[in-house]
């Protein structure tokens, strides 16, 4: 009783950081899910699956433009000094911005190829994803900042959703919407900027970026990249051979996958608490906080499995229709996805970046990666949606096997080095 007492104040503070942080992804859910209908009643569900299958070709891209960032960055900002954050955000963002440019013209085609009749709507909605790659998420989920998030980064993205959704009630097409949701993505990378360059001193603020300077970022970030993009393979690429392989599947499966990935950043709080929470400079402590971790990661994913298809027959139940009748098998492969997913990400991100183990955490991608790219055509053409979504749950479940393995490993060898 006495060391509940003496927690106590301890597990406030876990309690408010986590609660900040879920302040963002509550308003960005809530938002999102609201403009679905909004926006299916106004510009039709072919205008609502090409801004779907837009955003699934911005968030591959997006993983690609965040440089690693996602895996990385969050821990680079929590132990770095404060006198040298300025200056590591303004070489990121410059490097950002680049890849950004350079990966506009090969957006462009990928959205005409796949949406021709949309193609406008799912640029601009492809874009406006990629810009979030720009943003600083993951500055202010390293300094432990849940205000920064919420005002600078979340609150004005979610202001351009709900501007476009609802000017398409004026304007019922979805172009309009897509211009919404580029305008909240670049007022929120703008503000976010202008705060923090405030913040913090940057030193030597007109430096071009170097060579050096590429090749340093490249080498502490080099294995979040992979592991991003190989992750965005087996996360986003379904939905796209979907729509292209067997496009009347398409729109159950763009509102299964869509709600999906909702999901995923309405708990992302809980990952972005391990992410501060895990690390420290004691080598030991951080160990321990990741077997905490790791038994939280297996908890959690059990609980999404039942959230997540409780979330989804709530809202199929009020919205859906014929045309994209969602059957219960599809949700339960889904839901099933979105567990295993839960549990790859919170044993990655809370128990194997501190500890280092980023080859592993690029590794455990590409098994997922290689497994989609494989079957991933045949289980469309001959299985569609059950078949890609079945796809999607075995990816995971393999990914989080090699993390099981390799997580109970290091863990042996280090229990011998520490009696040795």
């Amino acid at each position: 009783m006495t060391r509940m007492i003496e927690s106590a104040p301890r597990i406030a503070r876990v309690a408010r950081r986590v609660s900040g942080f879920a302040a963002s992804s509550i308003l960005m859910g809530i938002c999102s899910f609201a403009a679905i209908p909004i926006v299916i009643s106004t510009v039709g569900l072919a205008g609502w699956s090409a801004i779907a299958v837009g955003q699934n070709v911005g968030m591959i891209l997006t993983l690609i433009v965040m440089f690693g960032l996602s895996q990385a960055g969050p821990e680079m900002v929590s132990n770095g000094p404060d006198y040298v954050r300025g200056s590591t955000y303004v070489v990121l963002l410059k490097i950002r911005i680049a890849i950004f440019v350079a990966l506009v013209p090969a957006t462009l085609f990928v959205t005409w190829v796949l949406a021709t009749p949309n193609f406008a709507a799912a640029a601009l909605a492809a874009l406006s994803q990629m810009m979030v790659g720009v943003g600083a998420s993951w500055f202010f989920v390293g300094e432990r900042n849940p205000s920064g998030l919420l005002y600078f980064d979340t609150a004005p993205r979610a202001v351009g959703l709900m501007l476009g959704s609802f000017s398409s009630m004026v304007f019922p097409n979805a172009v309009v919407v897509g211009a919404g949701m580029v305008f909240g993505a670049v007022l929120a990378t703008g503000l976010s900027s202008i705060v923090i360059i405030r913040r913090y001193p940057v030193l030597s603020k007109d430096r071009k970026v170097t060579r050096r300077d590429l090749a340093m970022m490249w080498s502490h970030h080099r294995f979040g990249f992979h592991t991003s993009l190989l992750s965005s393979i087996s996360l986003y690429l379904p939905l796209l051979a979907i729509q292209w392989f067997a496009p009347s599947a398409a729109p159950s499966f763009a509102l299964v996958d869509r709600l999906r990935q909702q999901f995923l950043v309405a708990i992302k709080p809980v990952i972005q608490f391990l992410q501060g929470w895990v690390p420290r400079h004691d080598a030991g402590e951080t160990r321990e906080r990741s077997l905490v971790a790791f038994k939280f990661g297996m908890v959690f994913s059990a609980l999404s499995f039942v959230a997540y298809v409780g979330v989804v027959l709530l809202f199929i139940r009020f919205f859906s229709d014929e045309e994209s009748a969602v059957g219960v098998w599809l949700v339960v492969l889904m839901a099933a996805s979105v567990a295993l997913n839960v549990a790859n990400v919170s044993v990655s991100l809370g128990c194997f970046a501190p500890l280092r183990l980023n080859r592993e955490i690029a590794v455990s991608a590409g098994i997922g990666a290689l497994v989609t790219i494989v079957a991933l055509v045949p289980a469309a053409i001959f299985s569609g949606a059950l078949g890609v979504a079945a796809l999607g749950a075995l990816s995971q479940l393999l990914t989080f096997c090699y993390l099981l393995v390799v997580f109970r490993i290091d863990s042996i060898v280090y229990q011998q080095k520490a009696h040795s």
